[in-house]
């Protein structure tokens, strides 16, 4: 055979080849991938969807609708519960979903909507909380997201009965979690620390983009532990928008609070808490409140208060206030004074610290202070009150 023959004969074989496979591809017959590879990317572990009667959770590897029916938090709970120890993401698409049980989260859960559109509603009268983790008694569940989700309490529809607790979200002895882009209202509870976000003995939670309103006990509910942190939520008419209780060490951070009772509260040992950036709108009691002496060091600063009925009460110990937006907490200036004259401070409280230095030699002093006014006492060096104006710097702060 000459070489012309065989370079020929061997062209029509590699077009023949891979004619074939370009066939083979198309007709179905590519090469399959490896026993235990799944190829597909799927969204979520499970995939939760409603026809608006039957409740499904299809399985979001294989396919198929493992688990159905009419009672929506079942199924939910089913899904869940089907993830085992090394957890998953159970997805909620839009539709309303009536939840009459708690719906209970281990850690290493991602329990998710699609928005808004993705309502979970409290039956009535089912007296319950809507989302709880696993295992409240010990410290077992951590890495627990709820996020893009709405969730009503339907507070006018539950029992006024004391014992009952119906947050959305309540969390016990659980660390390191995440609460995002939720919209929770209407918990209209107001015993048992019922909130849109309640946490108890529960410590680096972060709480963030959420739209919590309407609710009459509280936004969300800090009770002991430390490190959380609350930022970038809005608060609407709750009776009380952050409260801190006992939980320390927190930031609570750049939020909107419109029209609540009290915007942020800390309560008995709630210590070393950051609260900066917030802007506090239209509480009808306090923007701002420190309760007790046993909460310590707490820091108050770079908040906007705007027409609260107080814009900060602080009964606290070595509280730091500084730079916030509608309460003043230093003033300075050069003006001309005799002995016995006025300066209005323009302070939020009374100063307890007033530093005055004349421009000439002068003995000079601050011989009264109030909410409004420093009064001014200055001399000669020999003692005689100064009657012609001469000037001086003051300095007063809170």
């Amino acid at each position: 055979m000459t070489r012309k023959k065989y370079v020929a004969i061997l062209l029509v074989a590699m077009f023949a080849g891979l004619s074939f496979a370009i066939v083979a591809e198309r007709s179905g017959f590519a090469r399959k991938d490896p026993p235990g590879k799944v190829s597909a990317v799927t969204e979520a572990s499970y995939i939760v969807f409603t026809d608006g009667f039957t409740i499904y959770a299809k399985n979001g590897v294989t396919g198929v609708i493992d688990y159905s029916g009419s009672n929506a938090a079942e199924v939910i709970q089913a899904g869940i519960d089907a993830l085992g120890s090394h957890g998953g993401i159970v997805l909620i698409k839009e539709g309303t979903y009536v939840i009459s049980s708690t719906i209970k989260v281990p850690g290493n859960v991602t329990l998710s909507g699609v928005g808004f559109a993705t309502k979970l509603v409290l039956a009535d009268y089912a007296d319950q909380r809507v989302i709880e983790n696993k295992h409240p008694n010990a410290f077992l569940d951590s890495n627990i997201v709820i996020s893009n989700l709405q969730i009503d309490g339907n507070g006018a529809g539950q029992s006024e009965e004391p014992s009952v607790s119906a947050s959305a979200i309540f969390f016990t002895r659980v660390t390191e979690s995440r609460v995002e882009g939720c919209w929770l209202h209407n918990v209209s509870k107001v015993q048992n620390l019922n909130a849109g976000i309640t946490t108890v003995l529960s410590s680096y939670i972060i709480m963030r983009g959420n739209t919590i309103y309407d609710n009459r006990y509280a936004g969300v509910f800090l009770s002991s532990r430390e490190g959380s942190i609350v930022s970038n939520n809005i608060f609407m008419r709750n009776h009380r928008g952050v409260y801190l209780a006992g939980h320390s060490n927190a930031i609570v951070e750049g939020n909107r609070l419109t029209s609540n009772g009290e915007g942020i509260r800390m309560y008995e040992v709630a210590s070393n808490n950051l609260i900066t950036g917030n802007l506090i709108k239209d509480s009808y009691q306090e923007g701002i409140l420190v309760t007790h002496l046993t909460c310590q060091n707490n820091y108050l600063v770079d908040n906007h208060l705007i027409n609260n009925a107080v814009q900060i009460f602080d009964n606290g110990t070595d509280t730091v206030i500084r730079d916030n937006e509608g309460y003043r907490t230093q003033n300075w200036g050069v003006t001309s004074v005799v002995n016995g004259s006025f300066i209005e401070h323009d302070l939020a409280v009374i100063p307890t610290s007033v530093q005055l230095t004349p421009t000439d030699q002068r003995i000079v002093a601050c011989v009264l202070r109030n909410s409004t006014h420093i009064q001014i006492g200055i001399w000669f060096l020999d003692g005689t009150p100064v009657i012609d104006y001469e000037e001086i710097y003051w300095h007063a702060q809170v």
